[in-house]
């Protein structure tokens, strides 16, 4: 399984129209191969869009998106909004849930940590050892990894039903050390970063 994870960056106080016009057009995107989930940037680099599409693998991805070149409103036309677009091929980690369609909360945070090549392996190992405990606050909804390159990303997104909500679960599992794992080591992180986003009215994560 491989995610692929869009950022549209955007013209200021265009995400809504753009929001609109693929929300006119996902449903026979949708056909070929499921939205995994759309989200808009609230705290963060505004003006962001970020998709999350799964797939079996590369061969599927390309396949998906040669059928989808055929269709007639795909992909809608953003042009004139769109300021760039980046896509990156992330790799679940073992405990990532499937993307399937949820109703989780109206908040969603990504969490975007960059290690060193090495780090990966232990970063899932840690995790793993404290995961349950931090599942019994709110759900996980992805855990992906980039699988090439000398820095790697580990992201990792949650949902909360409110920023309240959030706050109060962070300040609890740190308190009851139940959250984060140790793997800050000095030579393992190089940068990290967060965003606060809310679901697309066609995600189907919401």
């Amino acid at each position: 399984m491989i995610i692929e994870m869009l950022q549209y960056h955007l013209k200021p106080r265009r995400i809504g129209l753009v929001e609109q016009l693929f929300s006119e057009s996902i449903t026979e995107r949708a056909k070929i191969s499921p939205l995994g989930g759309c989200w808009r940037v609230d705290v963060g680099t505004l003006n962001q869009m970020i998709q999350v599409w799964p797939y079996e693998d590369i061969a599927a991805r390309d396949k998906a998106n040669a059928a989808a070149a055929n269709l007639a409103n795909w992909p809608p036309d953003i042009g004139k909004h769109l300021v760039d677009c980046e896509s990156k091929i992330v790799v679940p980690a073992p405990f990532s849930p499937p993307m399937d369609a949820r109703n989780l909360g109206s908040v969603y945070e990504m969490r975007v940590y960059t290690y060193t090549e090495a780090a990966i392996p232990i970063v899932i190992e840690r995790w793993q050892e404290k995961l349950e405990k931090r599942l019994k606050l709110s759900p996980l909804v992805g855990a992906w990894y980039s699988a090439s390159g000398k820095e790697r990303d580990w992201i990792h997104v949650w949902a909360y039903r409110d920023a309240l909500e959030r706050e109060r679960i962070r300040k609890q599992a740190l308190a009851d050390r139940i959250w984060p794992p140790e793997t800050h080591d000095e030579n393992m992180m190089i940068r990290q970063h967060s965003m606060l986003l809310t679901a697309a009215a066609f995600s189907p994560l919401r």
